[in-house]
């Protein structure tokens, strides 16, 4: 039910993300995103707020500032919009600035860069978050025990079907659909596409992407097997890490996961070497 679940928002996502999100009235009707200037005037308000309460937790004096120090933070609240509006802010919360548009072309344009198989690296692909999901994506992608292949070839070929099902056309939900789609556009919350630009590491989420079947844990039961990273105190080496670089990068290319009538080994035709007429590296 999870797999047919997520292979069903995979076919709206293929009409609302890879068909283009800005024309979509969700996109339009979102909030603007925060200016930088505002967005880091409030992270250095939080930050003064934080100083403060740890030396109240802890007894001790609220830190002095410097002239200059007191300058910028009068700056700083006239940015985000007085002192009323500074003061109002949830301290107890850690400052999230909206990014709706960013997020959401974010999100449409790493979906369709693995649906439509486009080659070559998103454009954040260099920040430091995309830089560590090159170098140690391939760690993670050696040591976990999921045939990402596998997971792949389901969502892109039942997410293409049950796109069939919900769109007689882009953009036009088949009739007796049109509630179902409006519960995608308007209600459901796309935590992957929410969540992409609250990590300082970058706006990617590493080591995984649309085109895998999300981990559901409770207690000790899961959809998916759990391996340690560590046996006897030990955990898995650097010439490991060392090895994961070239499937890492591997990974990211969705040709390495095209479906092949063979059983695909860790992304790529088991029987490649062989001579399968469908290794990884074909197209349909």
């Amino acid at each position: 039910m999870i797999e047919w679940q997520q292979a069903l928002i995979t076919g709206w996502r293929i009409d609302r993300y890879a068909g283009g999100v800005e024309k979509q009235p969700f996109y339009q009707n979102a909030p603007p995103d925060m200016p930088k200037a505002e967005a880091e005037a409030w992270e250095a308000i939080q930050a003064r707020n934080d100083a403060e309460a740890k030396a109240a937790a802890k007894g001790k004096p609220v830190p002095t500032y410097t002239e200059a120090q007191e300058k910028e933070y009068q700056r700083n609240v006239q940015i985000v919009g007085g002192e009323e509006k500074a003061e109002g802010m949830r301290k107890e919360k850690l400052f999230d600035p909206p990014l709706d548009h960013q997020q959401l072309k974010g999100a449409a344009d790493e979906f369709r860069h693995d649906y439509k198989q486009e080659w070559g690296l998103l454009d954040d692909s260099m920040k430091v978050g995309g830089v560590l999901d090159l170098l140690l994506g391939g760690t993670v992608f050696l040591i976990n025990e999921e045939d990402e292949a596998k997971e792949y070839a389901y969502l892109h070929d039942k997410g293409t079907e049950l796109y069939g099902e919900l769109f007689s056309a882009p953009n036009m939900p088949r009739s007796g659909k049109e509630d179902l789609v409006a519960l995608f556009d308007e209600q459901i919350h796309d935590s992957r596409a929410w969540f992409m630009n609250t990590s300082a590491l970058g706006p990617r989420e590493p080591f995984t992407d649309y085109f895998r079947i999300r981990l559901v844990h409770f207690d000790n039961e899961s959809n998916k097997e759990l391996s340690l990273l560590a046996t006897a105190g030990r955990v898995v080496g650097v010439a490991l890490m060392v090895a994961s670089v070239g499937l890492s990068i591997k990974k990211k290319d969705p040709r390495m996961l095209l479906v092949c009538s063979c059983r695909p080994w860790r992304g790529r035709c088991w029987r490649a070497r062989s001579g399968c007429r469908r290794s990884a590296l074909s197209t349909r």
